[in-house]
């Protein structure tokens, strides 16, 4: 009798507790938190990914990186790469001197003498250098002289000579200059012997050389 007691009691006790877990209301399940973007790995590319707008508005700033520090560049003579000076419009050469009558000599009492030529027409001429050969008279001393018009304002440079020896009665002074002296189309270019007496001098020459550019029909010249 007493272990059918116990069993009963046991029995009770159970039913007690399921009907108390019965009774209790119901919750909903809640699913996790989505976590961090999926790291896709080992797939074959390219990956295509689609529903994206045909236009993205960046902004702030965008590095590109992978770049090289340095793009070579191939001139095989099957393939020459061809260039050109594209600052520089088409020079063309010019030169004056002993050949086209660029003399002069200084008359006794005047200590100065002047030559002169003119640059054509439509044509900017680019002086790059100007060489000197005068011959004064003994103990003499001078300077040369080149004068330009530039942009419509006159210039003039003084070329310092040099003495070299005495050649039949007169000491020979020489310069060689390189320079860069522009003088406008149809201006003139003046060259000029400078004494520091007025005694008479024999023959002096000037050899200028350069090159012209044409100037187009528009107004003014191209940069030189």
């Amino acid at each position: 009798m007493r272990y059918f007691g116990r069993f009963m009691l046991l029995t009770l006790g159970l039913g007690v507790v399921a009907f108390v877990l019965s009774s209790l209301p119901g919750h909903p399940v809640v699913a996790a938190a989505e976590g961090p973007g999926v790291t896709v790995v080992n797939t074959p590319l390219p990956v295509n990914v689609g529903n994206f707008p045909s236009t993205q508005a960046v902004s702030g700033t965008v590095n590109f990186g992978n770049f090289p520090s340095s793009l070579g560049v191939s001139n095989v003579s099957g393939a020459p790469l061809y260039v050109r000076d594209v600052d520089n419009a088409a020079h063309h050469p010019f030169a004056a001197g002993l050949s086209t009558g660029l003399t002069c000599t200084v008359a006794p009492g005047s200590g100065v003498c002047n030559a002169s030529f003119s640059v054509p027409s439509g044509e900017e001429l680019v002086i790059e250098t100007v060489s000197i050969d005068a011959f004064l008279s003994p103990g003499f001393k001078a300077i040369g002289i080149i004068a330009v018009t530039t942009g419509g304002t006159g210039m003039a440079c003084a070329l310092p000579l040099n003495f070299v020896d005495t050649i039949s009665g007169f000491d020979q002074w020489i310069v060689t200059q390189p320079m860069r002296l522009y003088a406008d189309p149809g201006s003139t270019v003046g060259v000029s012997i400078s004494q520091n007496d007025t005694g008479a001098g024999g023959t002096n020459q000037f050899e200028i050389s350069g090159y012209t550019v044409a100037c187009g029909a528009g107004t003014g010249c191209p940069i030189p």
